[in-house]
């Protein structure tokens, strides 16, 4: 089988990461493989996608450091080709994580085009599409996500809030990185006011009940927010109150399979001590 794997950058790549893994064993199986990052395409009049590809050269290459070494040395092969003529191209972009400011990238685009044209594309370039906001989470099981509510009315949050009678976690619709993010304990009424307008004031606003109890998950512990508003600002990776934080061990892997798959690269578990009143409880 001939295997492309549309990444970020080449250049970017570690051995740890899952798709050097794959294609390391795709290669050592007899399959030609190649890598693409996602600035070196090109969409033609004629619909096709053109695309630099990398490759390693032919050889046995005994771990994935060793072929992740080869990918990145001046002899690995670059050459051109149409994307349509590979029998499966793995989509490992997230649009999501390029950094702000940056143009919108047309990756997405062109592999919808693919999947048209009948090429096999994993993943689903409209389930991409589909989760660039937290409202995707909206479709998973109400069993493995917290509640919560997308307004953008300071009445409104404020109302789901003390309905929620607990802590919370606030932030925006849309993906912002650390920025905007927000623990609130319960019944916290210091500086609301701000942080619901910080958050308003450039769009909606995702008020969720937390799973961490009173006190704020350890990744609040960090930075605090640039502006100095007092509520904590967060990591959205270690805060997202549906992610891997705040479930048990098979409710997260429900909520992994439940979600695209835009990375395989595997997480490293965090452990969350409960406080002492929990621990009595």
């Amino acid at each position: 089988m001939r295997i492309a794997f549309l990444i970020p950058d080449v250049r970017t790549q570690q051995p740890s990461f899952a798709g050097i893994h794959l294609a390391w064993a795709a290669h050592r199986r007899g399959h030609e493989v190649r890598f693409v990052s996602s600035h070196d395409l090109s969409f033609l009049d004629d619909n096709t996608v053109l695309a630099t590809t990398t490759r390693v050269r032919a050889g046995d290459y005994r771990r994935p450091a060793n072929y992740h070494a080869a990918l990145l040395s001046p002899d690995a092969v670059r050459e051109e080709d149409a994307l349509s003529s590979f029998d499966v191209i793995f989509l490992r972009y997230n649009p999501m994580r390029e950094p702000a400011g940056e143009p919108p990238s047309p990756v997405i685009d062109f592999c919808w085009r693919l999947r048209l044209s009948g090429a096999l594309v994993i993943n689903d370039p409209e389930g991409v599409r589909r989760a660039w906001g937290r409202l995707y989470l909206a479709d998973l099981p109400p069993e493995v996500r917290a509640r919560s509510v997308v307004s953008r009315s300071p009445e409104g949050i404020k109302a789901f809030l003390r309905e929620l009678d607990g802590p919370a976690v606030l932030k925006p619709l849309a993906h912002a990185g650390r920025e905007k993010v927000f623990f609130l304990r319960r019944r916290q009424a210091k500086n609301l006011n701000a942080i619901i307008g910080a958050i308003t004031r450039d769009g909606y606003a995702v008020p969720a009940g937390s799973r961490h109890g009173r006190e704020a998950p350890p990744a609040s512990r960090g930075r605090a927010d640039p502006r100095g508003i007092a509520g904590r600002s967060l990591s959205t990776s270690a805060l997202d109150p549906c992610g891997p934080v705040g479930l048990t061990p098979r409710r997260r892997r429900a909520f992994v399979l439940a979600q695209p798959s835009l990375s395989l690269r595997p997480r490293r578990a965090t452990t969350v001590r409960p406080v002492a009143s929990q621990a009595a409880s």
